[in-house]
């Protein structure tokens, strides 16, 4: 468990990954350090963020309410911690969301990288 989460944080995400690859069996320690790994670096993004609130991700083409709400529920509520996401941070949140096109195709990073500019 890492400190400060919920306690239903990780396993969530576990869950979502878990759903995402199709719900193989015998991968479950695999699919919960890759959601203690996002868990983790959503904090770390979160704990940067300055006080005031979430982004509204719905000024990011591609990201409509309801996507909105799942990334705010996996702990993605800025424009910073989109414009810092990795090709592994893609992968995983694309597999979990079913988005993974959408996040490359309208380029979630750049938008994000403008909007965290402004």
């Amino acid at each position: 468990m890492i400190a400060g989460h919920e306690k239903n944080s990780i396993p969530e995400a576990a869950y979502l990954i878990w759903e995402a690859e199709g719900r193989p069996h015998g991968r479950d320690m695999e699919h919960w350090l890759k959601a203690e790994k996002l868990v983790a670096d959503t904090a770390r993004t979160a704990q940067e963020k300055p006080a005031g609130g979430a982004d509204d991700l719905k000024k990011i083409s591609g990201i409509g309410p309801v996507l909105a709400r799942k990334l705010n529920d996996m702990g993605i509520t800025s424009f910073a911690r989109i414009a810092a996401f990795t090709d592994e941070d893609i992968e995983q949140i694309g597999k979990a969301l079913k988005c993974k096109a959408k996040i490359l195709n309208t380029d979630w990073k750049g938008q994000a990288k403008k909007l965290s500019a402004v």
